[in-house]
């Protein structure tokens, strides 16, 4: 045990060693980013060191995460938010990075010489222009020249990887150009074909044969002029397949008859990267041929030059044809429709030298800069460029992949070709690293999740994946290796690769990553006017307007109704997959392969499908728009207007995908732009926060609490935190003493958020460590193991000082280890406790705090009616309290089928309640058996029939003889015990990556000296997940300051075990290491899940201590005894060490003192060693029937109690008198539970996590079987219904109220219950002074 012990303190001293280690300011430099040079890329030797480089740094957007959740809310159609998209300046201030950031960046500049950094609008990049020598000397890095084998005589001058000052990498995402070896690709074009659609026999003809065709000669083709034929074509009239008009186009996915509506509010536009623009001449030639009717908008579009780009408008120019078929595909298609052509170039000053004469600064980064600094924007973007997925740093796609994103929050629809190789080009699919092995090519921008990837098709009737012999083109698809699969796509592409793909192509893509295309398009020998002649051009590049042309029309029927446009589409789309027409023929050969076969539903050759724009634009219109602004960045006045609309239009305010729960989230919540970083708006507080008037209020409020939740937990099993009701209570008293008793001492003086938080924390202390005493000590009574509670209040009270404070101690340390150091790796939001922030944080952001006012007051009221009619209720218990509506009916109908159901505790009692129930229906099965018995309740002969079917006396806790509540115990019991097991081992990844974390931080301070110890010890990996402690070193806890307390309490505890329980050493040293273990588990889970696994540990723990009981010689009595008191100090420990680290949560978000929560921890702990003991004390002597487990009839259920007295007889007692057909069934009934609870964690996972939610809880399945009564299921259904009508009626004011209502109904109902108790031993209760009229036999 002692070596236990060892094992206990080295861990938390490495921890805390390691947590508490000072951040240096600049530190060593560190690979930040390595990309292998691309095949076909020679490196002729070292860059002219006065070659100057225009390098952009992109630095590290404080909210990347909040901004996709945002995104992923206004995007997806069954939201409340869909289609309240973000304006520039949300979207700004969502993405901005912190001060912090552009400090240390300036610094690291400043430190080379580069003074004056150039920032973007959104202050996001910084823009320098410096030689190589001082960027070979910045990035530690050296500056190569290269040049590819294809285009030797366009030299490149790049680098294979760069590195920054470790402190640095998690402020800055990317560096560019720096290891980039993009290659604009140019588009196929031919010249005119005849015209010819089937074969001889009217079959669709085979890839070879239409290969065959593409290679022969063909005469000029002649393409159908709409003046030509009817007013209502056929795409057999409307179209030549080798020569795609715009009036194909039109006819073949049903845009020909739509008359735009809203072409003054409706943008769409193109981007032209590089040396590409467009010719209106060549424009204006081709709509006169082929669109007459939009021949002016060849003049009339206009052209945005970015960063010096060129608008080349001579007759005879050497640009390629790319910009002319952007523009005349989507004018071809959405004329009226305005439309800007975006024309981008590197920023000047560009010097072309003997190593760069051709501008070779990143496209991407320049227009989306640009682009998102304007204020409006166009409703569809196409972009039309392409290049290998692995030839791009994934750091660089990242960044430019979230700029995308901003462009999707803001409404922007982005629709990108999927590329023209296929899979990959022949004989050049390998991957771009040492291992060299074949593997396919997906594009980039294509793979970003966030743009909508178009395919190619050709044919006609039915369409088949597109392709051209004669150029190589095929279209693009595959799967990215950089970008994991969304969610919307789970479902259509998992279909495609257990039904149609199979085990073809394994090992040559990633199946996990995202699936390209989204949905394609013709893409097959479209006319285009270049230099005034036509020629052919297939492509995606071609689709990819097309379709933009499709989806402005769309937005067009939508804004005409006054609604938003579609923004992000992927969500949209595949919520809709069967609007889209299926292509199943065909494949994207490539790779020497034949690719990805085109199939039923999704695939990865052509996505969803081709469009058809009538059930489009239907589809979006019934599409339900809420408001149009949305409601997380409005202003604070406008959130908390009580004049606003409740009606069922407005934004409902929650969303699912948050980290708070929904019940505690407040009206002006804005959720952090990083869940991991502190707040920064909250005003400062240079005065003493730990005041006598805030310890007070939380100490009262925990004492609230403290008492509710024995008073709860003896009726339902569960406790509730003090977090939110100490915060809004502490809110409201404060704020009036700051405002009402300015110069009375102790009270007056001002009052902040942090004070706001030592209240709380106070509280959530105070309020603690009442677990136990609805459960192991009730348990201990009821198995005669002590005496009484009265004699026994001094022996509970150490007991429980001596867990409480291990909690206290043992917390400390671990705030640096789970808040800071391993917070933002294993995903530690704590939900609770930032609710509980947020929460703070939003009453005091709201001036006067008329919001906070308006819940404390519906707070007290609730309170106060809740706390009347439970102390009212005891007097007239069947009129105000439980009705019996099977007793009504017996007295109306003289029915015993009526006393039979009431029997069974069928009745309503109007109480909040927390689970559902199972004993009501299995119970009268039993005793129908003659599995199961009862008793009369009464002998009064109008009542014959009315039984008890609840004794768990002498009598009925047979295995012949058993009550249906005996018989039902067991089952319950065991498969909470397996489902909570069951649980714990689920999470196992978790607690593996917490223990290498452990592990980790004792290693490197086992490795370096205290005073030396950085974090530069490290991985790049680990380095970008550490989170900034905003705690000065003078307010942190100090390792003398609880090192000593904690060595202390594990003595004490010894001591009070062995002196007052007779608990031998080694079985405490046992419990004390189980505590240790299980409190470590305990802080993890909270964090991870919000959940305390306080079951769970307990019953590890009361199993664990069972197995060392047996073989030593002790009576029954004594191993029950140290079996129940060694999980009552696990669950204790774990309890407040769970509560006690959420609470440093809640400090860190606030910038609270970490010392100052510490010292209000402690001196709450001490309050609740004495307060729960004592309201303990209080129930028992007013119900003596808490500890009797033979009580006939008990106001308190108790269900724990029943589960711990349980598992200790059943691992001390080896004759324990349980039913076979009780045991049998419990044995299945917990491996069910546990296989629920496996299928749950493993099977509802990706695309079938929605599942999750309708998932059975097998916990509270179980709990309803412990449980001898169906009221509080009955209860929690019908407040769960008036819940969903009033959120769903009067969202805003259930957001504002809803947490308010119940908070003041369970604290009212409690306190209500301390009453009831105190009028009990006074002899004042309804049992002397009430009534029974409503009552069975007039007894409730």
């Amino acid at each position: 045990m002692r070596s236990g012990l060892r094992a206990i303190i080295g861990v938390i001293l490495a921890g805390t060693f390691a947590s508490c280690s000072p951040l240096p300011i600049f530190s060593q430099y560190t690979t930040k980013d390595h990309h292998p040079v691309p095949e076909y890329w020679i490196c002729e030797g070292t860059a002219p060191l006065d070659h100057v480089i225009r390098l952009k740094i992109g630095l590290r957007s404080a909210g990347s995460n909040e901004l996709e959740r945002h995104l992923h809310e206004i995007s997806d159609p069954s939201h409340s938010r869909y289609g309240q998209h973000l304006s520039e300046v949300e979207v700004r201030s969502l993405t901005a990075p912190d001060s912090r950031t552009h400090n240390l960046v300036e610094r690291w500049l400043q430190e080379h010489g580069i003074e004056d950094p150039q920032y973007n609008l959104a202050k996001d990049w910084i823009t320098v222009s410096i030689p190589v020598r001082t960027v070979n000397r910045l990035l530690n890095t050296e500056y190569q020249v290269y040049r590819h084998l294809e285009e030797p005589d366009e030299p490149l001058i790049r680098t294979s990887h760069w590195s920054l000052p470790i402190h640095l990498h998690r402020h800055i995402d990317v560096i560019q150009p720096t290891n980039s070896f993009f290659r604009p690709r140019s588009r196929r074009s031919q010249s005119w074909k005849r015209d010819s659609s089937r074969n001889e026999n009217d079959i669709i003809k085979t890839y070879e044969e239409l290969k065959a065709e593409d290679l022969a000669k063909k005469p000029h083709i002649v393409v159908p002029e709409a003046q030509n034929l009817p007013p209502h074509p056929t795409v057999a009239q409307a179209c030549n397949r080798f020569a795609v008009s715009p009036l194909c186009l039109r006819t073949l996915y049903g845009t020909l008859d739509y008359v735009p509506q809203a072409a003054g509010k409706n943008k769409m536009a193109l981007v032209n990267f590089l040396d590409i623009g467009t010719n209106r001449s060549d424009i204006g030639l081709f709509l006169e041929r082929f669109r007459p009717d939009a021949v002016d908008a060849a003049q009339e579009f206009s052209t945005e030059l970015v960063n010096g780009a060129l608008d080349d408008q001579s007759p005879n120019t050497a640009m390629p044809p790319e910009g002319n078929l952007d523009v005349e595909a989507i004018l071809g298609v959405a004329y009226p429709t305005p439309l800007i052509s975006y024309n981008v170039k590197g920023k000047p000053p560009f010097k072309a030298d003997n190593f760069t004469t051709k501008n070779t600064n990143e496209p991407y980064l320049e227009w989306l800069q640009y682009v998102l600094a304007k204020p409006e924007l166009p409703q569809v973007i196409s972009l039309s460029y392409a290049d290998d997925e692995q030839t791009v740093p994934y750091s660089y796609a990242k960044r430019v992949c979230e700029g995308f994103a901003q462009l999707g929050a803001r409404g922007v629809s982005i629709l990108v070709g999927s590329g023209d190789e296929g899979v990959g080009r022949n004989g050049t699919c390998f991957s771009n690293d040492d291992a060299h092995k074949k593997t396919f090519m997906p594009k980039f921008p294509a793979s970003c999740p966030y743009v909508t990837a178009v395919g190619s098709t050709r044919y006609f009737e039915p369409e088949r994946v597109g392709f051209d012999a004669r150029n190589d083109f095929v279209s693009g698809g595959g799967f990215s290796n950089y970008f994991p699969r969304a969610t919307f796509q789970q479902e259509h592409v998992g279909r495609y690769l257990t039904d149609h793909l199979k085990s073809e192509h394994n090992g040559l893509y990633n199946s996990d990553g995202r699936g390209i295309p989204d949905i394609s398009a013709m893409g097959y020998h479209y006319p285009v006017v270049w230099n005034g002649t036509a020629h052919l051009i297939d492509g995606t590049s071609a689709s990819a307007p097309a379709v933009a042309g499709i989806i402005a029309l769309v937005n067009d029927a939508l804004i005409a109704e006054g609604k938003p446009p579609l923004g992000f589409l992927n969500p949209w789309l595949y919520k809709n997959a069967d609007a889209f027409s299926d292509v199943t023929i065909g494949s994207n050969r490539g790779c020497d392969t034949k690719g990805f076969p085109a199939a039923e539903g999704w695939d990865a050759a052509t996505g969803l499908g081709t469009p058809w724009f009538p059930e489009l634009k239907e589809r979006a219109l019934a599409s339900r728009f809420r408001q149009l602004r949305p409601w997380p960045l409005l202003a604070a006045e406008d959130r908390d207007d009580p004049s606003g609309s409740d009606d069922d239009d407005s934004s409902t305010l929650l969303d699912e995908e948050s980290i708070l729960p929904s019940s505690v989230k407040t009206e002006g919540d804005e959720s952090p732009k990083d869940p991991f970083k502190p707040f920064d708006d909250l005003p400062d507080e240079d005065r003493n926060i730990l005041t006598f008037r805030a310890l007070l209020v939380g100490v009262l409020c925990g004492a609230l609490v403290n008492a509710s939740n024995i008073y709860l937990g003896l009726k339902s099993g569960w406790t509730a935190s003090a977090n939110i009701f100490a915060s809004i209570v502490g809110f409201t008293v404060l704020k009036s003493c700051a405002r009402y008793a300015a110069h009375i001492p102790l009270l007056g003086g001002d009052f902040g958020p942090r004070e706001n938080n030592i209240v709380q924390t106070a509280a959530t202390a105070a309020g603690g460590m009442s677990n136990v005493f609805v459960s192991a000590f009730p348990a201990l009574y009821q198995l005669g193991l002590m005496e009484s509670p009265v004699k026994d209040f001094w022996r509970i009270t150490t007991l429980t000082a001596v867990g409480g404070y291990f909690g206290y101690f043992f917390a400390t340390p671990l705030r640096k280890f789970f808040i800071i150091y391993v917070a933002r790796e294993l995903h530690l939001i704590f939900p609770s406790s930032s609710a509980t922030a947020f929460t703070i944080r939003s009453m005091h952001q709201a001036g006067e705090g008329e919001s906070a006012q308006r819940k404390m007051r519906v707070l007290f009221y609730a309170f106060c009616f809740a706390f009347a009619i439970r102390v009212l209720s005891q007097y007239a218990t069947g009129i105000l309290w439980d009705w019996h509506p099977f007793t009504w009916l017996f007295l109306l109908t003289n029915s015993k089928a009526m006393l039979a159901v009431e029997s069974w505790a069928w009745y309503i009692e109007w109480t909040p309640a927390f689970i559902g129930s199972g004993m009501g229906i299995i119970g009268p099965i039993l005793s129908s058996n003659d599995v199961a018995f009862g008793i009369p309740k009464t002998d009064d002969p109008p009542w014959l029939g009315l039984t008890n079917w609840f004794s768990l006396g002498e009598e009925f806790t047979s295995a012949l003889h058993p009550s249906p509540r005996y018989w039902l115990l067991w089952p319950g019991i065991l498969c909470m015990v397996a489902v909570s097991l069951t649980e714990l081992l689920c999470q196992w990844r978790i607690f593996w990556l917490s223990g290498r974390a452990v592990w980790r931080a004792g290693r490197e301070y086992l490795t370096n000296s205290r005073k030396s110890y950085e974090y530069d010890a490290v991985d790049d990996k680990a380095q970008s997940k550490l989170i900034e402690d905003p705690a000065a070193p003078e307010d942190q806890v100090k390792i003398w300051m609880w090192l000593p307390g904690l060595l202390t309490i594990l003595i004490l505890t010894c001591l009070v075990t062995y002196i007052q329980y007779g608990m031998a050493i080694g079985e405490t040293c046992l419990a004390l290491l189980l505590t240790f273990f299980f409190s470590f588990l305990a802080i993890q889970a909270t964090g991870a899940t919000d959940i305390t696994p306080l079951t769970g540990a307990s019953k590890a723990s009361q199993i664990i201590l069972g197995t060392t009981t047996k073989g030593q010689g002790w009576t029954i009595e004594t191993s029950q005894r140290m079996n129940l008191l060694g999980g009552a100090l696990t669950s204790i420990g774990a309890n407040q060490a769970a509560d006690l680290a959420g609470d440093f949560r809640v400090g860190f978000l606030l910038r609270t003192s970490p010392k100052l929560q510490w010292f209000a921890q402690g001196i709450g702990t001490f309050c609740a060693v004495f307060i729960a003991p004592a309201t303990f004390v209080l129930f028992a002597t007013a119900y003596p029937c808490i500890n009797d487990a033979a009580a006939e009839t008990c106001a308190f259920q108790v269900p724990s109690v029943s589960a711990w007295r349980a598992v200790a007889v059943a691992v001390t007692n080896p004759t324990v008198p349980i039913p076979v057909s009780s045991r049998n069934f419990a044995i299945a009934f917990a491996a069910l539970g546990g296989v629920m609870a496996v299928v749950r964690h493993a099977a509802w996972t990706g695309r079938w996590e929605w599942v999750r939610r309708y998932h059975p809880n097998m916990m509270v399945v179980s709990l309803a079987f412990v449980i001898p009564a169906t009221v509080y299921g009955t209860a929690m259904l019908m407040g769960a219904c008036v819940a969903a009508v009033w959120s769903r009626r009067h969202p805003k004011s259930f957001t504002m109220y809803g947490y308010a209502v119940a908070a003041g109904f369970m604290a009212g109902e409690g306190i209500g219950g301390v009453m009831n108790a105190i009028l009990q031993i006074a002899g004042l209760s309804g049992d002397v002074w009430g009534t029974g009229v409503g009552c069975p036999g007039r007894i409730c």
